[in-house]
């Protein structure tokens, strides 16, 4: 179980490495002044998590266009929605103007149908520019990795299933050894059976 953990991980490291690279952002672009969390740290698939965003540092070009995005490639990706959900054409989450309003954000997440790891992209961009363009960022995308399990119910139920498939053939192997040894038991010493 612990190697498939460590595989996921690497897995999420991978598409999260190539989701950032794959844009090539300009060069000298600020770290991202957001910090991104998600409660619960491990989503469940099926139940509801938060995300949570802090625009912790001053951002270079006020004002700004902030967007959550998953799956971020060249054809598009699908963009969290302030209403908790997900969209394939871009969807701003939040526009600020001045430090002032700058004020945490915390948005549902829909529950997820998925077990792994899921990179989430905060972007932030000039008002009205097009987050898929690497060209309209104010500052690298922050990256958050998420896990995201299976329900607890799907664990046991695939553990009884282990259990039901072991029981099945044992009873097999039994009702093997009861076909292939069973009439010479019966048949008593010193005689031959079935076939001799």
């Amino acid at each position: 179980m612990s190697w498939l953990l460590v595989g996921l991980a690497g897995a999420g490291l991978v598409i999260g490495t190539v989701a950032l690279g794959a844009f090539h952002p300009r060069g000298g672009l600020p770290s991202s002044p957001v910090a991104i969390s998600v409660r619960p740290a491990v989503v469940t698939a099926g139940r509801p998590a938060v995300v949570h965003l802090d625009v912790a540092a001053e951002v270079p070009g006020m004002p700004f266009d902030l967007y959550v995005v998953r799956h971020l490639s060249a054809e598009g990706g699908t963009f969290l929605t302030g209403d908790g959900t997900w969209a394939t054409e871009p969807r701003l989450l939040a526009r600020y103007s001045s430090r002032a309003e700058m004020r945490p954000l915390a948005v549902d997440w829909p529950p997820a149908n998925e077990v792994g790891w899921a990179p989430l992209l905060v972007i932030l961009t000039r008002p009205d520019a097009d987050p898929r363009l690497s060209a309209s960022w104010l500052a690298q995308p922050a990256l958050r990795l998420v896990q995201l399990r299976a329900p607890l119910g799907d664990d046991l139920v695939a553990r009884g299933a282990a259990w039901e498939l072991a029981a099945l053939g044992g009873l097999s192997a039994l009702a093997c050894g009861i076909v292939l040894v069973g009439p010479r038991l019966l048949a008593g010493p010193g005689t031959s059976g079935p076939g001799d």
